[in-house]
C-alpha cells in the first residue's frame, strides 16, 4: 500500500509514513485523508500478522508483535481486542437507539473500557 516506506530494494516491513513526510501536499483534508490511510494500512498489517518493528530484530522477520504490545502494556496501555470493540459498539448502537440516533458515542476511554468488562 501507499502508506508503506518504500526503499529502492523493498517495502520496510513495519515502517510507514503519512502526513507530509509521505506526501508533501499543504492541505489539511488531505493530511487527514493519507493519516486515515496510513492508520488503516498499520490495522490491516497488524490483524494479518504481517511484520511488525520491534527492538527485538528477530521478532521483525518473524512477524512478531508481542514486544510492541508488551512495550504498550508496561506504559499502562490498556489493549481492546477486535471482539471487545465489537462489544463497544454494540453499546454505542444500542445508546443511540434510545435517544433516536443510530449510535450514540461513548466520551470517555475510561467509560468505553469499562462495556466489554
Amino acid at each position: 500500500m501507499d502508506s508503506l516506506i518504500n526503499n529502492p530494494f523493498h517495502k520496510v516491513p513495519g515502517l510507514y509514513a503519512a502526513g507530509w513526510l509521505k506526501c508533501p501536499i499543504e492541505v489539511i483534508t488531505s493530511t487527514m485523508t493519507d493519516a486515515y490511510q496510513t492508520a488503516e494500512t498499520i490495522i490491516a498489517d497488524w490483524t494479518s500478522g504481517q511484520p511488525m518493528l520491534s527492538n527485538d530484530e528477530s521478532s521483525i522477520e518473524q512477524g512478531n508483535r508481542k514486544p510492541v504490545l508488551e512495550l504498550l502494556l508496561s506504559k499502562g496501555h490498556r489493549s481492546v481486542s477486535h471482539a471487545n470493540w465489537k462489544k463497544i459498539e454494540q453499546k454505542e448502537f444500542g445508546l443511540g437507539a434510545l435517544v433516536g440516533k443510530p449510535r450514540e458515542k461513548i466520551l470517555t476511554v475510561e467509560e468505553m473500557l469499562k462495556v466489554p468488562d
